[in-house]
């Protein structure tokens, strides 16, 4: 007897052997959604595709900037199918995707759940999805028609993700989608919407009784609902789960979410794992550069508040403060060393540290960055990351420090993002050097000046 077909297999293009680095919450939710309308479904990584896709007309790829080469060569292998795109690079450059792939037949913009049950039936149907909300196609005379979405799901009504939400016995938890930072180098939506307390107490209860208790809450907004956070933390302390919370939010976030914090870092269950609050940088033009609403002020009253809490009540929580050494192509010298005394002042971002600013597809920063000459990258999904910063003692020393370091790395054989960790903790450790020189410029500049980082 021959094996059922799917109505559509859903593909991660990066889950290769050594750079699963996430869950991928996205497909989590997909399978979720089309196994409950009664599709049948299956979620491989690149090395299954080809196995599977005889048993499906219609593919689906999850693709973001760093899997985007990685969809695109998994996509031209797929002749006779239809594939449809979805994920944030998808969502941020429909027409670019289409213009450049002509084995992506489809892209699905935003929420994909809705919008990717619509378009199978209509497909299944025989239908070309022309008044489908959510979608990008190509025209029949070669242009691209793209109908944004119109609507918003309700987070309440979705089904439980499966098991894709889960990496290494920590579970991705959604409380929210969209946000309301507005920065000026993400590709997130800026409408935010919340699920409600009991939905997502109902969720932690489905996999604790699984066995999980390790909870990653959100993802760059879990500190933003204070309310939401201290009811749900409420409901598992009163449901008696012993879980690990991990968190994450802005600065001003932490601020106002202090009470709740406290009073989870005084609790034996749920315990407090971790809160990474996002920097970003240290000085009010890097700030402004980059389109965040905050201050310095802020970034540093945070986490001296947050270590505060961790000293007093919690010691072995883990403060990250996610901070981007080289924030942007305009950056001065003077934001650099500010970020320098930064991460000397509060030691704690050496595991979240980021080297530099990436230009992500249909950003303001990106159309910046593209005004200025700055050439995308079609390998990694249209992002900016090869250019010159506009201040000459900072371009010396990003060379000296990131950019010659990070191509000896890449030139290894078998590369992988364990170098380029490693490099990270380096420039860490080389960051630090200048810090404790006591005068951060004149360190930076001699190390700048030798023409390389040391062996």
């Amino acid at each position: 007897m021959s094996e059922e077909r799917y109505a559509i297999v859903l593909v991660d293009p990066n889950l290769l052997p050594g750079s699963h680095l996430a869950s991928n919450v996205g497909l989590a939710c997909l399978e979720a959604y089309l196994a409950a309308h009664d599709l049948r479904v299956r979620t491989v990584d690149a090395r299954e595709i080809e196995g599977c896709a005889a048993l499906t007309d219609v593919v689906g790829m999850s693709v973001m900037d760093h899997s985007y080469a990685a969809a695109r060569a998994l996509s031209r292998r797929l002749p006779g199918k239809t594939v449809i795109w979805g994920g944030w690079t998808a969502t941020a450059a429909p027409e670019l995707i289409l213009a450049r792939n002509a084995a992506v037949d489809y892209v699905v913009v935003g929420e994909g759940e809705r919008t990717l049950l619509r378009l199978l039936r209509c497909l299944a149907d025989g239908g070309f999805p022309d008044t489908l909300d959510g979608v990008a196609c190509r025209r029949p005379n070669g242009g691209v028609l793209l109908r944004p979405p119109s609507s918003f799901l309700d987070l309440d009504g979705l089904p439980i993700p499966t098991r894709l939400a889960v990496l290494d016995r920590l579970v991705f938890l959604e409380l929210a989608r969209g946000c309301h930072g507005r920065c000026g180098y993400c590709q997130e939506t800026p409408r935010m919407r919340w699920k409600s307390a009991g939905r997502i107490l109902a969720e932690i209860e489905h996999w604790h009784a699984a066995g999980f208790r390790h909870f990653y809450f959100g993802d760059a907004n879990s500190l933003a609902n204070v309310r939401l956070l201290r009811e749900v933390l409420d409901g598992v302390e009163q449901r008696e789960m012993p879980i690990e919370v991990l968190l994450a939010g802005r600065p001003d976030d932490a601020l106002r979410a202090l009470p709740v914090l406290e009073s989870l870092a005084r609790s034996r269950s749920p315990r407090l794992h971790s809160i990474e609050v996002g920097i970003e940088a240290d000085s009010p033009g890097a700030l402004e550069l980059l389109g965040r609403r905050g201050t310095p002020d802020t970034n540093r009253r945070a986490i001296r508040a947050l270590c505060d809490l961790r000293d007093r009540h919690s010691p072995g929580t883990r403060i990250h403060a996610n901070l981007i050494l080289f924030p942007h192509f305009d950056m001065s010298f003077d934001d650099f060393v500010a970020n320098v005394r930064f991460v000397g002042d509060f030691r704690c971002s050496r595991e979240v540290l980021g080297m530099q600013l990436y230009g992500l597809a249909n950003t303001p920063v990106w159309h910046a960055m593209r005004s200025r000459g700055f050439r995308p990258d079609e390998d990694h999904g249209f992002q900016i990351a090869e250019y010159t910063f506009s201040d000459p003692e900072v371009e010396a020393l990003f060379e000296a420090l990131v950019r010659r370091p990070l191509a000896r790395e890449q030139r290894r054989p078998g590369f992988a993002l364990s170098h380029r960790r490693a490099l990270q903790h380096r420039v860490h450790d080389q960051v630090i050097g200048f810090y404790d020189s006591g005068d951060i410029r004149a360190a930076a500049l001699r190390f700048a000046g030798r023409g390389g980082a040391p062996s």
